[in-house]
């Protein structure tokens, strides 16, 4: 992404200077680099960069992690770290803070370049899918709606309306699943001439593929493409090595046993360090994305044929309409349900992000809550702040721990029964980094 702002944080000046003049080359503007994680947070606030370079070693009293987490809470920028070293240890520390890459120092161009494109393209792909989410959102509350008026003129449609709320919830997992897969996954980076011949490749690629990375070098690229879409997406690999253009593709992998994923492909033009054109294609699996597509969209056809039937009932219906009342409720909070994500370092919260949809249950903003950590156990009723305190606890100490629920008090001082769903994420050796929590509001005869 040609002219992007990118903003080096590092305490080495010669070492500062070097990254910018790697940058200008590669035809990046570039801001004044910053020596420490204050001057760092305060030239993020002047100038907004479009990416950050961060030395894990910084002077003064913060280092790299901690500066990008901090930066992190006002200004939502991605952060390729910089590190001398490579051990587990400081793996699992930048594992921790989500960041769009890391480099081991000394830093080559090829390197450097490449985890840049593959770190502003996957900001612009986190950017869409976002978007395609709310307008997903939409038409599941449009479709919602127009459901809801046919129910309130049926009658003796108990089970039908049980296996509506059934198929709606199971849109909401869907669509929580999609995410999670987005905000988790790693993406594959390959090299490939214009003849199709794989230069580099990233070791996400056995991740995905079963392949080994040095068993994929050397290779053509058709060999991995569905046979369907082998010669059209041949075509395009040597349009773009060639032409200094930029394509997004949807196709198909093969895997080393067989099988196919879905990617969508983000297609660059670029040079290599030996001055040959390429074409640089950052590759993420779509597979979960389009079966839960698929599956939304056969859960929505039989939701309508059900809607198509239960029409004919019409003259049936006026006993059922206080029935169809409260099933809209049920559904209408259902829609109203907001998620968060509480970030771990050794076993202690460091980061908690909360959806927009809380102001809906709760009254608090976003902003308010990331102004006040504390604001979560604040805004809990007195008698039952002991239970959340203690459901927390347990979960920071490795437990799975079943939903509880609880009052909050909102802001406009209203009283709400709430159930809290926690789903843990745990790295390969079990250890909790992070879990997701789901709010919900419970109905008035739940509080019983």
């Amino acid at each position: 992404m040609k002219h992007a702002r990118i903003l080096v944080v590092e305490d080495e000046s010669i070492v500062a200077e070097q990254l910018q003049g790697s940058l200008t080359r590669m035809g990046y503007d570039t801001l004044p680099p910053a020596s420490s994680g204050e001057d760092a947070l305060s030239v993020v606030r002047e100038f907004k960069p479009d990416l950050v370079l961060m030395d894990m070693k910084l002077h003064g009293e913060m280092d790299g992690l901690e500066t990008a987490v901090r930066m992190q809470g006002t200004a939502d920028i991605p952060v390729v770290f910089l590190t001398a070293y490579a051990d587990d240890e400081v793996l699992r520390q930048i594992r921790a803070s989500e960041p769009y890459g890391y480099l081991v120092k000394p830093v080559q161009e090829r390197e450097l370049h490449a985890t840049i494109e593959v770190a502003l393209s996957r900001r612009q792909a986190d950017n869409r899918l976002e978007e395609a989410v709310r307008e997903r959102t939409k038409e599941l509350a449009a479709l919602n709606e127009e459901l809801l008026r046919d129910i309130e003129e049926r009658k003796g449609v108990e089970r039908a309306l049980q296996e509506s709320e059934w198929r709606f919830r199971r849109v909401s997992d869907f669509m929580l699943d999609m995410v999670s897969v987005v905000n988790n996954a790693s993406d594959m980076i390959l090299i490939v001439t214009p003849e199709g011949t794989i230069r580099y490749g990233t070791p996400s690629i056995e991740q995905h593929l079963q392949y080994e990375p040095t068993n994929f070098l050397g290779k053509n690229i058709g060999d991995f493409l569905c046979p369907d879409e082998r010669e059209a997406t041949l075509k395009i690999v040597a349009c773009v090595a060639s032409t200094h253009s930029t394509q997004l593709l949807t196709h198909c992998l093969r895997k080393k046993d067989g099988s196919m994923i879905y990617v969508e492909s983000i297609m660059k033009f670029y040079i290599d360090h030996l001055n040959v054109k390429c074409a640089l294609i950052s590759a993420r699996d779509i597979t979960a994305h389009k079966k839960t597509d698929d599956a939304l969209r056969a859960a929505l056809e039989t939701l309508e044929a059900r809607v198509n039937e239960r029409t004919a009932q019409l003259a049936e219906a006026n006993d059922a309409l206080r029935c169809s009342e409260e099933r809209y409720r049920r559904i209408t909070d259902a829609v109203t349900d907001y998620i968060y994500t509480v970030a771990i370092d050794e076993g202690v919260p460091v980061h908690t992000t909360h959806r927009a949809a809380c102001v809906a249950i709760t009254g608090y903003t976003v902003e308010e809550f990331q102004d006040n950590p504390f604001l979560w156990l604040h805004m809990v009723h007195p008698d039952d702040r002991a239970l959340v305190e203690l459901h927390a606890e347990s979960i920071l100490n490795g437990a799975d721990e079943p939903p509880i629920e609880h009052r909050i008090i909102r802001k406009d001082g209203a009283v709400q029964w709430v159930r809290n769903t926690v789903v843990p994420h745990r790295d390969e050796n079990g250890v909790l980094f992070s879990y997701d929590g789901v709010i919900n509001e419970i109905a008035p005869h739940q509080n019983l």
